[in-house]
Formats: C-alpha cells, sequence, structure tokens
C-alpha cells in the first residue's frame, strides 16, 4: 500500500521561485496584521483633518482620498453594494463590522471575517466564530444616553421628547450628525448616527437641565441630515414648524449645533474644568426673506452677555462682536427668539460639551422667568 502511495503521489521539492513567494506572502501578511500598521499617528501626512466651514450649515466637503480610504464612506457604502451581508448591523447606526474602520490590521481582518466569520487580531472572536454562544451582545444604549421621565413621541416631524408642560422652549438640531472626534473610533469623519455620541446628546443635556429648573422642553431628537447636509435646514423646519404649532406657549427656540473649528479655539476654563465654548450665529435676510433678522441680532447679543456674565470666557466673539452674522437665514425667522448655538468644535469631548450645556441652561431659564425673551406673534407658528 505504502508503495502504491508513493507511486501515486511522487516526491516533488517546490520550485525555489514558490518558496521565495510564499515567504514573501508571509512577511507582507506579519505586516498587514501588525496592530496599528497603518495608523493615522504614524503617518500623519494621511490623517484625516476635519472639514473646514465657511458658514454654518455649509461645511467644506472631504477630499476625495478621504471618502475612498479603508473606512471611508464610498469604501463602506461599495462594501454593503458588493456584500449586503455587512448591511445588517445590529446597533442600528449603518456602521460596518470593527473589521473595516481605519485602524491597524484593517486588510488582514477584511479576509479572515469573509472566510470565517472572525478578526484576525481579536483571539476571542475566533472562538466565537465557533462558539456562537460566546458572541459578543451587541451594544445597547445606556440609560444615561435616552432621556427619562418624558413623554416621547413619533411623527411626520421625527423623534420628538417633551419634558414638563406648556413648554417654553423647543431644541433641535439641523445637523443631528455632527459629532466630535474623541468620543469616535481613530480616523473617523467627525459625524455619526448615534445619538450618544452626537449633538444630540448635547440636546439631551440641555433639555434635561432646564426640565430641572422649571422649563418645560420640547427636544426634537430628528436627524434632519441623515439624507445629507444640502437639504438640511428645509427638513428641519418642516420638522419643527408642526411642534411651534402645536406647542403655542414655545418661545424660545434652539438650533444647536457644534463647529468645525480647532479644539484650541472651542475649549476654554471655567471653574477649573474645560469646557466647550459657545458661538451664537445670527442669520440675514441676504439670501432668503428675513425682515425681523435684527430683533434675532438683539437677542444674541443678550443671550452672549448672559452667558459672558456666567462663565466669563465661554462665549467666542468673532471679531470682538457678541455673535457671527451669515448671509443665510438658518431657520431664525421662525422666532424673533430662535439662536443657532455652535456649542464646541470637533475636537472637544462629550464630557465638555455636556458641562457647558449645564452652563447655558440656568442662564436660559433666567431669561425666560424675566420675560426677556421676546414673544412669537399670535396664534402663529412663527414662519415669518
Amino acid at each position: 500500500m505504502r508503495a502504491r502511495l508513493a507511486r501515486l503521489l511522487p516526491r516533488r521539492r517546490p520550485p525555489a521561485g514558490a518558496v521565495l513567494a510564499y515567504l514573501a506572502g508571509l512577511l507582507l501578511a506579519l505586516l498587514l496584521i501588525r496592530p496599528g500598521a497603518f495608523a493615522p499617528s504614524e503617518l500623519p501626512a494621511l490623517a484625516p483633518e476635519p472639514p473646514r466651514a465657511t458658514a454654518p450649515g455649509i461645511a467644506a466637503p472631504p477630499p476625495a482620498w478621504l471618502l475612498w480610504r479603508p473606512g471611508g464612506e464610498m469604501w463602506a457604502e461599495l462594501l454593503r453594494l458588493t456584500l449586503p451581508c455587512l448591511s445588517a448591523d445590529p446597533g442600528g447606526q449603518g456602521a460596518l463590522p470593527p473589521a473595516f474602520a481605519w485602524r491597524g490590521p484593517s486588510f488582514a481582518n477584511l479576509v479572515s471575517l469573509l472566510a470565517g466569520g472572525f478578526r484576525w487580531d481579536d483571539p476571542f472572536s475566533w472562538l466565537a466564530a465557533s462558539l456562537p454562544a460566546l458572541a459578543r451582545p451587541a451594544a445597547r444604549p445606556g440609560p444615561s444616553e435616552e432621556p427619562s421621565e418624558v413623554a416621547s413621541e413619533a411623527g411626520p416631524e421625527g423623534d420628538v421628547v417633551l419634558l414638563g408642560s406648556d413648554p417654553l422652549v423647543l431644541v433641535y438640531h439641523t445637523h443631528a450628525t455632527e459629532s466630535f472626534l474623541p468620543e469616535l473610533p481613530r480616523g473617523s469623519p467627525p459625524f455619526s448616527s448615534d445619538r450618544a455620541a452626537d449633538v444630540v446628546r448635547v440636546g439631551d443635556e440641555l433639555a434635561r437641565e432646564l426640565a430641572r429648573l422649571g422649563v418645560g422642553v420640547v427636544h426634537s431628537r430628528a436627524l434632519y441630515d441623515a439624507e445629507g447636509r444640502v437639504g438640511a435646514y428645509e427638513r428641519s423646519l418642516a420638522g419643527i414648524l408642526p411642534l411651534l404649532s402645536r406647542y403655542p406657549s414655545l418661545r424660545l427656540v434652539v438650533d444647536l449645533h457644534r463647529d468645525s473649528a480647532e479644539r484650541a479655539a472651542t475649549t476654554a476654563v471655567v471653574g477649573g474644568e474645560t469646557v466647550a465654548r459657545v458661538l451664537l450665529v445670527v442669520g440675514t435676510d441676504k439670501l432668503l426673506p428675513h425682515p425681523g433678522w435684527r430683533e434675532n441680532a438683539a437677542f444674541a447679543a443678550v443671550v452672549a452677555d448672559a452667558i459672558e456674565r456666567r462663565a466669563p470666557g465661554l462665549v467666542r466673539r468673532p471679531d470682538g462682536q457678541p455673535y457671527l452674522v451669515e448671509d443665510g437665514r438658518y431657520n431664525q425667522q421662525v422666532a424673533p427668539g430662535a439662536l443657532l448655538l455652535e456649542v464646541g468644535g470637533v475636537g472637544n469631548t462629550m464630557a465638555e460639551e455636556l458641562r457647558t450645556a449645564r452652563i447655558v441652561a440656568p442662564v436660559l431659564a433666567e431669561l425666560l422667568r424675566e420675560g426677556r425673551v421676546p414673544p412669537r406673534a399670535e396664534g402663529g407658528a412663527g414662519g415669518r
């Protein structure tokens, strides 16, 4: 039998070229799977820069190479189109599996995930691929990520949270996916549909703090820019007008964003703690009808002065002015008490953002109690 097998399977030495090719492939694989091999920190020229915005809501698009890099938007969409199995997202955020993130062993993880359903750099996933009982459960939002003691509703205007009765403040986010780089995986663009990591979470804190101070709040948590930033202001206007009609008691309308400026410009120290600085933006009638924009400007100056008195240095003052004036109207035509607040920037942490929300809330509550917030027009949704 042994002799017969020897005749059927004669021993042959592999060609030297094949051996060299094998060794070269092995060396390449070792380089690819080395953790952090292609981290942006090691290749600063490839580190993505935050988009620069010349006006609120008009951010410069990221360069094409950034969209096509591993983990970029185009790369992710291409993978989803060619591999439908990747569309399944347990967290509901439309994100790719961690193996495709822009960090270290992305190529090796791609191969191992597609071939065997495990991550090359995660030994635990090797066992989980064979023993499903060991698979890690999908992350669920913790209790601190969702507002408590609230009435929620989901309608045409999106997710709406009501705290208290006869609300005086409406909080919404035209660019709800604006997020913060320290809260995201390394190399991610500063946008996220995870409400625990974007400006919606900051709005949650502002709404909670106002409610704690006895001020009723309506918080629209809808992702008005989920389909893209183009047209987001039209979508958010369509979302808030029904709320303004439904709650005629509303007087203060806050569109909460974050800026794209660098951390040095958006961070201050208040009471010994780092906080995210606030920039107020005032729209005009240069592009769209907005005859009452000077009322909005006057109120923005009052708010900036009140915040500065409570926390000196918290308000950013472009060219020494209490607010930034821009050509667009930014939905501020809905009420003379409409504000656009840029809280922090791409480099701030969520902790710094929340500290600022807790500073701003009592300022707004005090202005409401003192009657310094201009009233809305009688019987209208404020669409002047």
